[in-house]
């Protein structure tokens, strides 16, 4: 799936932060929106859907989607443009490739200081799209996660560095 638009937009496909608990069945069939698991038996209010089998994390918070995850293993998700060729995340291993290829996507960027710790660097793009990469140094450098908040917002001073 490519997610060029998804960078742009911080939709994916028909996923979106405006989504509600009945307009994921209205959209998804079961089978693409998976179990509903709560990480908390005794708490109903949030749960969690590993949809398209478990690549994408949606989290349900009160009835609506506060935020959800792609998880950029193997050969599910590519960025590609008419400025560049298709390029998997599971290739992507370092800080300099994503931006890079951001760049070259002609995709805004900046340097999000609230997720900026310790071995982990995180980038939010023009569509507020959180982009975290992992170093550890028993493991080669990986990008993690693909994340959409409704706490993160390009162009938020207080929380970016460009």
């Amino acid at each position: 799936m490519n997610i060029y638009e998804f960078l742009k937009t911080g939709i994916l496909g028909k996923l979106s932060l405006e989504d509600t608990e009945e307009s994921l069945h209205q959209k998804f069939d079961k089978k693409w929106l998976g179990e509903k698991l709560f990480p908390d038996a005794n708490y109903k209010d949030v749960y969690y859907y590993y949809a398209d089998e478990g690549s994408i994390e949606i989290c349900v918070q009160f009835g609506e989607v506060a935020h959800f995850n792609i998880l950029p293993y193997g050969q599910k998700f590519y960025i590609a443009s008419s400025q560049t060729e298709k390029c998997w995340l599971g290739d992507i291993a370092t800080l300099e490739q994503f931006i890079q290829l951001l760049n070259s996507a002609g995709t805004s960027w900046a340097f999000y200081s609230r997720y900026c710790l310790r071995k982990q660097v995180t980038l939010i793009t023009e569509g507020n799209v959180l982009i975290t990469l992992m170093y550890d140094e028993q493991e080669p450098p990986y990008l993690a996660k693909l994340q959409v908040s409704s706490s993160a917002v390009f162009g938020d001073s207080s929380k970016i560095h460009s």
